[in-house]
């Protein structure tokens, strides 16, 4: 038996198995169910962990992000931000400080541990 090397593959791998379970009856039915809501979960926990393009939408005012600055030939990787009500200057570094440069994409911070 392979390991599928991408969710895309993974999911695949499921609905194959779910083609088969359909033949089985009730009992599979209800497997499949639990199946479906699974493959949801995961394409919902994928989307929650995507970068966002700002040209697709900002993070609420105050809520602190990840941010990555425009052009992937920079030394600097990924940072904490906030955005900011300023159409003009629209993040700030979580400290406060004024962040002055270009972010194209940014991404929710995960909950914290409990």
């Amino acid at each position: 038996m392979t390991i599928p090397s991408t969710t895309d593959d993974l999911i695949a791998e499921i609905e194959l198995d779910f083609q088969s379970a359909r033949k089985l009856g009730r009992e599979a039915y209800i497997d499949m169910q639990d199946g479906e809501t699974l493959i949801a979960r995961i394409r919902e926990l994928e989307q929650a962990q995507r970068w966002v393009p700002v040209t697709e939408r900002m993070p609420e005012v105050g809520v602190h992000v990840l941010a990555c600055k425009v052009g992937r030939k920079t030394n600097h990787g990924p940072f904490f931000a906030m955005a900011c009500k300023n159409e003009m200057m629209p993040w700030r570094y979580i400290d406060g400080d004024r962040c002055d440069v270009k972010v194209s994409h940014w991404q929710p911070l995960p909950e914290l541990p409990q």
